[in-house]
């Protein structure tokens, strides 16, 4: 029983090590949102939402970026604001699971979406997160 009881959480151990240590490859999940009228999207292990951009819109999703730069846990993956378009990996408390967001400035609309990389479903968090930074967002803008 003692055995037993070693290995499992030997391997508990290493399914904890492999989520935190799995390797996020940029060309993968640094993808260019599509366009979609301004509104939520939730989807199965992830959340995407389009608003209007304020103006200058440029401002609008650097102020974007540096929320999502400042989410604990989170680093930044890919693209600059030249590109108008930045990824970034938001990894959970406990396990560390990987998130990766996708933020665009499309014509004059601020696109956003979430989405897990492991797993199937996110429990909302994409969605939570996302909801979050967009109130801080508008927060900002007033």
């Amino acid at each position: 029983m003692k055995t037993l009881t070693i290995l499992a959480l030997i391997a508990l151990l290493a399914a904890m090590a492999w989520v935190r240590l799995y390797k996020i490859d940029a060309e993968k999940w640094h993808k260019r949102p599509e366009l979609r009228d301004v509104g939520e999207y939730p989807a199965p292990g992830g959340f995407a939402a389009v608003l209007n951009s304020a103006d200058p819109a440029i401002q609008d999703l650097a102020r974007l970026a540096a929320l999502i730069q400042d989410t604990p846990r989170t680093v930044g993956l890919a693209g600059s604001l030249e590109d108008r378009h930045l990824s970034f990996v938001t990894r959970s408390t406990f396990w560390g699971f990987p998130d990766v967001t996708n933020i665009a400035l499309i014509d004059d609309r601020l696109v956003i979406e979430g989405h897990l990389v492991l797993g199937r479903s996110d429990l909302g968090v994409n969605r939570n997160r996302i909801q979050n930074w967009l109130q801080a967002l508008r927060q900002a803008r007033v």
